[in-house]
């Protein structure tokens, strides 16, 4: 995986292997997750033959390490959203974990993707809530403390990551106003639409996030996506669905087809 800018934003990227497919995917991670989490997802669906990309709402030199703790609000997260999917193009998929779901979902009217990929999702002032909850009294005070651009980690869920770097900060802007509840509605209408259920999750319960597969274009998933880390650890199962699911529902509408066949 590596940085690109696209126009103003900076994304992350995994080039396809051999690409089979004209539609890019863009990735909204969830809370706390950086683009390293995500590295198994990114690099199986390469694999496959897609073009991916992530979006960090901090953005992590991925040779040094070193994060941009450039603060950030909900509805500034929105427009790189909006800004990213116009620079990748008018046919794109976006996937989206938790609150980046709600991302997906709340900019539906301006990206107008193919379709989309819910990781454990859920209304954004609930998962910061849940979250929260999941501290305790003192871990929930001393959380509410926080001071300066970035919201850091709890040392009680930054144990269970598999790795260091699977874990990122949240702008502090961005996670207050999550905090205040946003203007989040589910869309009237979406596309085609694969729903990953919560498991074990501390900012997401199951029955709600399968409550988004709640209508004729959102199907509910075989896999749940098991714990705040689960881009990293388990990821396997929700990704090949993921992947299948694209094949069955876009077919042709992607499928890039060799020159010898086109020209033939």
């Amino acid at each position: 995986m590596r940085s690109v800018a696209v126009g103003d934003i900076v994304l992350h990227m995994e080039p396809p292997e051999a690409a089979r497919y004209h539609a890019p995917i863009l990735i909204l991670p969830g809370l706390f997750q950086s683009a390293i989490c995500w590295r198994g997802v990114t690099s199986i669906l390469a694999h496959r033959g897609w073009e991916v990309y992530l979006l960090p709402r901090l953005v992590r030199d991925m040779a040094s390490g070193k994060i941009d703790e450039k603060d950030k609000s909900w509805d500034e997260a929105l427009a790189d959203v909006v800004r990213a999917s116009e620079r990748l193009g008018e046919k794109l998929i976006i996937f989206g974990s938790d609150v980046g779901a709600a991302m997906a979902l709340a900019t539906l009217e301006q990206t107008k993707p193919m379709a989309l990929g819910l990781f454990a999702p859920s209304e954004p002032e609930r998962a910061v809530e849940s979250f929260t909850n999941s501290l305790g009294f003192f871990g929930k005070r001393r959380f509410a403390k926080h001071s300066g651009a970035i919201v850091e980690v709890p040392e009680k869920h930054r144990a269970g990551a598999y790795q260091k770097t699977d874990v990122s900060p949240e702008p502090a802007t961005f996670m207050k106003d999550l905090a205040g509840g946003v203007a989040f509605e589910r869309p009237a209408s979406q596309p085609p639409t694969i729903v990953f259920g919560a498991q074990n999750d501390p900012a997401v319960d199951t029955e709600h996030s399968l409550g988004f597969a709640d209508d004729h274009v959102s199907k509910a998933a075989e896999a749940r996506v098991v714990g705040r880390w689960w881009p990293s650890i388990g990821w396997e199962a929700a990704a090949e669905q993921a992947h299948r699911f694209l094949i069955l529902t876009l077919a042709d509408r992607v499928v890039e087809f060799p020159d010898e066949i086109i020209n033939s």
